[in-house]
């Protein structure tokens, strides 16, 4: 090379042509030691996949197999075990079976059939064979390894042992399909019929075991494809905030209603349909928090909600220590690990790059709970999902009703206020909710904590927001509010509330 080429100065759209190049390099084998690796070298890039806030474009797209185009059980493998497990032939319990699964990730792959009864098209899960034993050997040697790591003093800027405990915990549950069977059909069923804009598939428990799950086929895309096709769709930015602002929403009657909530939310299980619902795919990875957590993270949204520094005391009893920082950074933090916004300039800077303040760079996330990393990981991923789509959804704003509803259903409703710098707002709220329940009563109808609750939990506190959603075209979300309610009970209170 010659002396001068060195020393010429490098425009900036050459520099950054020389450093797409290397991370196309870079994402080329990464891709290929991930695929060589797999097990649960799958399930973490799975994150990283979603990350475009995080990793350049060339690793995000060269990770998107992981999805779906994972390595494959041959189609004689599948017909033994499905023999095996359910005790049937394809050609006696299906009118098609496609022999390439439509998908495969780490764990299973999926095959697209037809029932030979009810010429239903279903998908049918199959369990990859020996995944169980690779994934769970892997997370093993992980975690020895991170041990070790402890032990010798060597602590990355995070809890990577506590992390991995908690894989170590919820992964194995991953490759039981009875219990995703059985959480299909309680929770998917639940969040389908409380929520009218999320769809869920239903499973034929008659066709399941513990490594076969057959269930209904939804037809749509991947929410990171739809988004990002060639032809630009019509309104996409108003589409893609109210897709956003739908899969929120069901996290908000996950995390705060039942205490149960789907925690692998990736483009693979996240799909647009075909009438634009949101459909939730892949009920394996289900956390179960505990009261205690659920009653925090709540009192956490709030905060967040009125930019209370209330929030930063909720970290420490949340189960997060954070080292080498200041409240005005913790409150920062909060929002990027409990909150969707995007509206900071940390929200869009990656912790990788260059351009991260000093004060940020330094800080480590020491201890993290296990029963709240997987609300973290959720976040991570949404956060993802609004960066690859370029819109601002703000989740703290969505669930701060569910969240309002679980302080009513702990009995904290009354005094949280006091020390929270919301005590204007939640007054308002209280008061009108107290009218509310005066109203129904002088009705003759239910008006006890027990019978309103949903309606907090959907941000109903006045008769005139009541008669919105019945005017609205959402009264398939009326079932849900009145739960409580006898059927009875219900079509009186709606006759009342029309007539107003």
């Amino acid at each position: 090379m010659r002396r001068g080429s060195i020393n010429k100065k490098l425009t900036g759209e050459q520099i950054q042509c020389i450093w797409n190049k290397r991370h196309l390099w870079g994402a080329q084998r990464s891709a290929i030691m991930v695929k060589e690796l797999s097990g649960f070298y799958i399930k973490v890039s799975q994150v990283f996949a979603t990350k475009p806030d995080l990793l350049p474009k060339q690793y995000v797209d060269s990770l998107k197999f992981v999805f779906e185009d994972c390595r494959e059980t041959q189609y004689r493998k599948v017909q033994k075990l499905l023999k095996y497990q359910l005790g049937i032939t394809l050609q006696t319990t299906f009118t098609e079976f496609t022999k390439r699964p439509i998908a495969s990730a780490t764990i299973a792959q999926v095959h697209l059939a037809q029932l030979r009864e009810s010429n239903e098209k279903v998908a049918v899960k199959i369990q990859h064979p020996g995944s169980s034993d690779l994934m769970l050997s892997d997370i093993k040697n992980m975690l020895h390894v991170s041990i070790f790591m402890d032990t010798v003093g060597f602590k990355p800027p995070f809890d990577h042992t506590g992390i991995l405990r908690e894989y170590a915990q919820q992964v194995p549950k991953e490759f039981d399909f009875i219990r995703e069977n059985d959480m299909l059909n309680s929770i998917g069923n639940y969040i389908s019929r409380v929520d009218c804009n999320i769809e869920i598939p239903r499973s034929q428990p008659c066709l399941c075991s513990r490594k076969v799950l057959t269930m209904g086929f939804i037809v749509g895309d991947r929410c990171d494809t739809i988004f990002a096709a060639a032809e630009p769709i019509l309104d996409q930015q108003e589409i893609s905030s109210e897709f956003c602002r739908s899969l929120f929403s069901s996290y908000g009657y996950q995390l705060f209603g039942i205490g149960i909530f789907h925690s692998d939310p990736h483009p693979g299980n996240v799909f647009l349909t075909k009438s634009g619902a949101c459909a939730l795919l892949d009920f394996g990875q289900m956390k179960v928090l505990r009261d205690e957590t659920q009653l925090l993270f709540a009192r956490m949204i709030i905060a967040l909600k009125g930019d209370s520094a209330e929030c930063v005391k909720l970290m420490k009893q949340i189960g997060l220590k954070l080292d080498k920082t200041t409240t005005d950074i913790e409150m920062i933090i909060a929002y990027l690990l409990f909150d969707t916004r995007m509206d900071i300039r940390e929200a869009k800077i990656s912790p990788l790059s260059s351009e991260l303040p000093q004060e940020l760079r330094v800080v480590s996330l020491s201890e993290i709970d296990s029963d709240i990393f997987m609300i973290i990981r959720i976040v991570s991923m949404f956060r993802g999902i609004l960066t690859s789509q370029g819109v601002d959804v703000h989740a703290r704003s969505i669930w701060y009703s569910f969240a309002l509803a679980v302080l009513y259903r702990n009995g904290e409703y009354y005094f949280h206020s006091s020390h929270v710098d919301l005590s204007q707002k939640a007054n308002v709220l209280r008061e009108q909710m107290k009218d509310l329940s005066k109203w129904m009563r002088s009705h003759d109808l239910p008006h006890n904590r027990d019978a309103l609750l949903p309606f907090a939990m959907a941000g109903i506190f006045t008769t005139s927001e009541l008669r919105r959603v019945i005017l609205s075209e959402k009264t398939c979300n009326l079932p849900a509010i009145f739960r409580n309610f006898s059927e009875s009970d219900m079509e009186r209170c709606l006759l009342v509330v029309g007539n107003m």
